[in-house]
């Protein structure tokens, strides 16, 4: 008899496979970024499908194939509604972003725990500016969980205490002082301290930013994640206009 594991999960995409079954990318809570195909599900009567098609937590139970995983339960424990075109470009945004993070079977604890927070916040913010906020602070802590973590507190080229700010380097993942600057992006001052005090800080109380910064700092990261993970998020067009 085949085994199968149980695990809570968030279904970050699927696409067609075979006549009328779906492949599955889904970020699980024991297993990481697991691949698994859903036999019927492209059928009306399917019972897995409408469970798999919801945005939010679902627990979920899968067989290891030699070839593909296969599901064989799905049940929606936690929905997160999507009330415009709006919530569902941010949330878009997020799955494309931990799908491009992560290999099949790589696991993060803490990603799971942030990705879990994080969505549904960001999906029921009223407004525009507090998403941008909140995908921005999900952003730079997730970089900083996957090995991307943004230098603040030392030049990352000679090594100098940073006393005010200057420019970042992509390459080496932060900032460079004065003098060691040479035609690297800039930064304003307000974005260079947000950035430091989410690295420092768990909670998102007291993180406040003007809208100029907040959507600059938006752009910024688009072009580090993309460059580190060396992938274009295709959903950040429809968020960063």
């Amino acid at each position: 008899m085949e085994k199968q594991y149980a695990t809570k999960a968030i279904v970050l995409a699927s696409k067609n496979w075979r006549e009328s079954d779906l492949l599955f990318s889904i970020f699980t809570e024991e297993f990481g970024l697991v691949e698994a195909m859903a036999v019927g599900s492209k059928k009306i009567r399917s019972k897995l499908a409408g469970h798999l098609s919801g945005l939010g937590i679902i627990e979920l139970l899968f067989v290891r194939g030699k070839a593909f995983n296969k599901i064989t339960h799905a049940y929606l424990i936690e929905k997160n509604e999507l009330r415009d075109e709006n919530d569902l470009y941010f949330a878009g945004a997020i799955l494309e972003i931990i799908k491009a993070s992560f290999r099949p079977e790589e696991k993060n604890q803490k990603v799971w725990e942030l990705l879990r927070m994080s969505l549904p916040a960001i999906i029921s913010a009223e407004e525009t500016a507090t998403k941008k906020l909140l995908l921005n602070v999900f952003l730079v802590r997730l970089l900083s969980l996957i090995g991307y973590n943004i230098k603040t507190d030392n030049c990352v080229r000679c090594g100098k205490l940073l006393s005010a700010v200057y420019r970042f380097n992509f390459s080496d993942h932060g900032f460079v002082c004065g003098n060691c600057s040479r035609g690297e992006s800039a930064m304003s001052e307000e974005n260079y301290y947000f950035i430091k005090k989410i690295n420092l800080q768990q909670k998102n109380e007291g993180l406040r930013i003007s809208k100029k910064n907040n959507d600059a700092l938006l752009v910024f990261l688009r072009k580090y994640i993309e460059e580190c993970l060396e992938k274009k998020i295709n959903c950040f067009d429809s968020i960063i206009k």
